[in-house]
């Protein structure tokens, strides 16, 4: 069976001829004959491929808004509230529209949900650089009233509306800048886009907004009034210009560890460029940019209106080619290192800046004309900071010290000690009087105490913005900002940003942290380790593995296979549905992954950061999950006199979760972490699957990284450390080597297997074998009969090496079993087993992603190349298998589960095509698109055997979608409609109700 996703060279002339004529009209001023071309071309091609191609014109026409939204619903390509394309997955875990799990977001993308419009990302765990959030700014004016915030990992700046007093008029945002829609967490260039946005600064009269835009290496300035588009830049020479000091565009890490975190770089500092600006401020005539890895901060003249102008001064280096920190030597009053935050005081006259890793705040007068490398009049260091304890070079970039400074009206100025987990509070007098004694030290209790998990070095206060009597400060570890009652610095934190109960925006959630709003039981962080998917054998339950959020997750599922209300109702490995955790122990994963529930009520889960497998006792998984764990979902009244208690029943159920585990397979205790060690007992990193003999009581091990598939006996029970049975990859249990210990294939040994399925009814174990796509290939085990260390495998599906023939186009990573309809599940692509497999396992279908489920949408660090989607995010999820990373078959239901791991998401898929129940609407005169059904094992062919549709509708015998431009006489009409597959056919009747075109 031939896959084609390509366009035919009619579709390529077609598209040529159409932008062409599209460019050719807006030349001349007419976009709207522009606009018609596109569209007509994309009724014509409903095909993924053709998305792109438009969509990029649409933007280089210039055709935003209208057009090119249109386009995007014609084609079936990341609409909202429905599937796209065609991928017609049946439903969703983890993407809901607002956060309502009684929508699922198709279009939707990021852990915990992805971006809402109350949510932060600050924080991506074990994402291979650092961690920082940016600085917030606020601007209280019964005009403006506003507190902008950069939301890093979201590449974007929310903006809240703030009262008289400065405190939090709401807890969702009010305005967006740097993305269309609050769902969405794309990188770019350009007037309206960001990549890792750091800091924020309003202009005195607040009529400005300045963002330290890092990662491009500029600052955008901004009408507050109309945000959407920046109306200036600095730092590059024009809006589409990117690259540090001005160059052409190189993606770096930061100035240090070159030979890790990017190319050698050829430094070239200069009045108009930066190098990962961090730091913004104004006073109205000249903007101060903190130039981190340049060690300086720009001083620049903002009478002008053109973009990338000059600076007019520099402070920290001798002149516009320094970039050395320190100068190249010792701190002193005129040197810097890696500065961050910057404030103006409330007279304009005194500019300062944290001077991060010199662990000090610099106080510059910069009332009258700033020379170049001028010192500064006073310095503050942080409280207990020796000389000994700063750091000597070579420097490596860290987010320590002193990241952020601010300043209130009463002339009292905050430094955010990260280290000290601490607001520091001084008075700017006593600091120009040379007195270093701090008045008061904020928030020590909530940034030390607060969160489930903390790890030294992640927590603490990076980012500070004073209005009124309120201060605001970014926790990343918290993935929030924290509101605090400057008047009284003792007092607990006020108000929150970020994280809340659920979706209930008045209960904020001073317990629980991860991005977007944090965990819940609806969404995952697939950010790193491998998610595992499994479903119990009564088709009951689907267990789902959280890793970085150190979950596993368990689904109801309703008769049809499909979640039953896209809510867990246990969780292991955490106290609570809403709560986080990654640590060894008996209740807790580092990293949880693969799963097995036995039929009496064992659960062996597989830790892939703790080189481990918990086994768990849950006879009655119903009962585990508390009374009336499946009813329906009940809102929660929250007491009007306290806080509401971090274990109290609000919508979310499940007060018994986080049971601990009985014994630990692999490890000594649950307490050791050994890695890159085989014998008999110990394993290694990385379990990639888990399978289990229901008659034999065997539980197969996969393990990735030593090369080898481990049979341990549990027939007689399950004791800590216990020895396995028997191994296959390898000569002998001691050996954890590729290949067999040879450089290259061996009949009998393994590489890095990856996914494991057992069938009971042919006594076959089947393991997915070999690194890479040429070599990669499906291993079948005959363990009817006597089984040995090392057997050789009794057949080869794929590969160089196959002796079964099979026509599937390529062997993925993943398996998956379907018992009764006999189907063997190779990533998202089905093998028939009922014939003789020894011989021949043919193809029958299978499932897409879709376009947004491209696993080479991958950030290069070292190319220069800039991602299209998700940046780093997206790199770093493809190092575990690209999109799809973990599936699962619910025999009973035929509904198969995979986790999209690049859209933090799982999908759901029925094998056979489920028609609409509800009419689907259309009006008269109006452009409109929709789908007749979802589910279906592809590849689907849809055609009309009966009725009709109303005139100016078409059907797409490739997707379903109906789409058009009807004109016919409203009323109720009924189409017949065939869809035939390679299982065969099925027939059904769509309902349209065609209204008149006014409403």
């Amino acid at each position: 069976m031939k896959i084609s996703s390509g366009p035919s060279e009619g579709g390529k002339r077609d598209a040529v001829a159409a932008i062409k004529a599209a460019l050719a009209n807006v030349k001349a001023g007419r976009t709207k004959p522009a606009r018609t071309a596109l569209v007509a071309l994309a009724k014509k091609h409903g095909i993924p491929w053709l998305a792109l191609l438009l969509l990029g014109a649409c933007a280089t026409v210039g055709l935003a808004g209208e057009g090119d939204e249109h386009v995007r619903a014609v084609l079936g390509w990341g609409w909202q509230e429905r599937p796209h394309g065609q991928t017609l997955a049946s439903d969703l875990l983890g993407q809901f529209v607002d956060g309502d799990p009684r929508r699922p977001n198709f279009g939707g993308y990021g852990p915990y949900g992805g971006p809402t419009a109350h949510g932060f990302f600050f924080f991506a765990f074990n994402a291979g650089r650092y961690q920082v959030a940016g600085s917030p700014a606020a601007h209280v004016d019964h005009q403006i009233g506003k507190l902008a915030v950069p939301d890093y990992w979201n590449h974007r700046v929310l903006l809240f509306d703030l009262r008289a007093d400065g405190s939090l008029a709401g807890h969702s945002a009010s305005a967006l800048v740097g993305q269309e829609r609050y769902d969405q967490m794309e990188i770019g260039q350009g007037p309206a886009r960001f990549h890792f946005p750091a800091a924020c600064a309003f202009d005195p009269a607040g009529k400005r907004l300045f963002v330290a835009d890092e990662y491009n290496h500029r600052v955008l300035e901004f009408d507050v009034h109309d945000p959407a588009r920046a109306i200036r830049v600095f730092g590059q020479r024009n809006f589409d210009d990117w690259g540090y000091d001005a160059s052409p565009g190189d993606l770096v890490w930061d100035s240090t560890r070159e030979d890790v975190r990017g190319p050698k770089l050829a430094r070239s500092a200069n009045r108009r460029g930066m190098f990962l600006p961090r730091g913004v401020a104004s006073d109205g005539r000249r903007l101060f940019v903190a130039d981190g890895d340049n060690h300086r901060v720009l001083v620049f003249d903002l009478a002008g209106k053109e973009n990338g102008p000059a600076a007019v001064a520099v402070l920290g280096q001798q002149d516009f080619a320094g970039y050395q920190p320190n100068r190249g030597g010792k701190p002193s009053l005129a040197t810097m290192l890696f500065p961050g935050g910057l404030a103006i005081d409330p007279s304009g006259r005194y500019l300062l800046v944290a001077d991060t890793l010199n662990y000090r705040v610099l106080v510059f007068d910069a009332a009258g004309t700033i020379e170049n490398g001028m010192p500064a009049l006073a310095a503050v260091t942080l409280p207990q900071i020796r000389p000994n304890d700063l750091p000597n070079p070579p420097y490596q970039r860290t987010i320590a010290g002193a990241v952020a400074v601010a300043v209130d009206a009463r002339g009292q100025i905050f430094v955010a000690d990260r280290r000290g987990m601490r607001v520091v509070v001084y008075r700017l007098e006593d600091v120009l009087a040379g007195k270093t004694e701090p008045t008061a030290a904020i928030g020590r209790f909530e940034m030390s105490t607060d969160l489930w998990q903390m790890k030294s070095g992640y927590g603490g206060p990076t980012g500070l913005a004073v209005a009124g009597t309120h201060l605001y400060v970014a926790e990343p570890r918290g993935n929030r900002v924290l509101c605090f009652d400057v008047a009284d610095p003792d007092r607990r934190a006020v108000d929150l940003l970020g994280q809340f109960y659920g979706t209930d925006l008045a209960r904020p959630h001073y317990n629980k942290y991860g991005p977007n709003g944090g965990p819940d039981p609806y969404g995952f962080d697939f950010a790193d380790g491998t998610p595992g998917l499994s479903v119990t054998d009564d088709g009951a339950w689907l267990l789902a593995a959280d890793p970085i959020g150190g979950r596993l997750l368990f689904f109801p599922l309703a008769g049809d296979g499909l979640p039953l209300d896209h809510s867990a109702r246990l969780a292991l490995g955490v106290p609570t549905l809403d709560a986080r955790a990654n640590n060894y122990g008996a209740a807790r994963f580092n990293r949880p992954g693969h799963t097995v529930l036995t039929d009496d009520g064992r659960l062996f889960a597989s830790d892939f950061q703790g080189s481990r497998i918990l086994c768990f006792d849950l006879p009655n998984l119903a009962n585990a999950t508390g009374r009336g764990a499946l009813a329906p979902l009940r809102p929660f009244e929250p007491p009007k006199d306290r806080r509401p208690r971090p274990r109290e029943d609000f919508e979310f159920r499940s007060l018994d979760s986080g049971t601990p585990a009985l014994h630990v397979l692999g490890q000594v205790d649950f307490y050791a972490g050994l890695r890159d060690t085989a014998s008999r007992r110990q394993m290694g990193k990385e379990t990639s699957g888990l399978a289990y003999d229901r008659k034999r009581r065997w539980l197969f091990v996969c393990e990735k990284l030593n090369h080898r598939v481990l049979i341990v006996d549990v027939s007689q029970g399950v004791e800590t450390f216990m020895p396995a049975l028997a191994v296959l990859g390898q000569p002998d249990f001691d050996t954890n080597a590729p290949h067999w210990g040879q450089a290259d294939w061996h009949p009998r040994g393994m590489h890095r297997p990856s996914g494991i399925c057992y069938d009971h009814q042919a006594k076959m174990l089947f393991v997915t074998n070999g690194d890479n796509p040429s070599e990669r290939e499906i291993l079948g085990f005959d363990l009817s009969g006597e089984v040995t260390d090392g057997m050789e495998p009794a057949l080869r599906i794929g590969g160089p090496h196959a002796t079964v023939e099979s026509d599937l186009p390529r062997v993925e990573r993943l398996l998956g079993l379907d018992e009764q309809h006999r189907r063997l599940w190779c990533g998202l692509f089905a093998l028939d087993l009922s014939g003789d497999v020894r011989k021949r396992v043919p193809l029958v279908g299978w499932f897409g992603l879709g376009p947004h489920g491209d696993a080479s949408k991958e950030q290069d660090n070292h190319s220069g190349k800039l991602p299209s989607l998700l940046g780093y995010s997206v790199g770093f999820c493809d190092r575990f298998g690209g999109a799809a990373s973990a599936m699962a078959v619910n025999s009973r239901t035929g509904t198969v589960y995979a986790a999209d791991t690049s859209r933090y998401r799982v999908l759901c898929f029925q094998p056979s095509f489920s028609f609409r129940r509800e009419p689907i609407e259309f009006r008269n005169g109006t452009e409109a698109i929709d789908i007749t059904g979802t589910g279906g094992l592809a590849p689907l062919r849809f055609s009309l055997t009966g009725g009709r549709l109303p005139l100016g509708l078409d059907l797409d015998g490739e997707t379903g979608i109906i789409r058009g431009t009807p004109r016919d006489k409203p009323g109720a009409y009924e189409t017949e409609i065939t869809i035939a597959t390679a299982t065969g056919t099925t027939r059904g009747k769509v309902a349209i109700d065609l209204k008149d075109k006014s409403p």
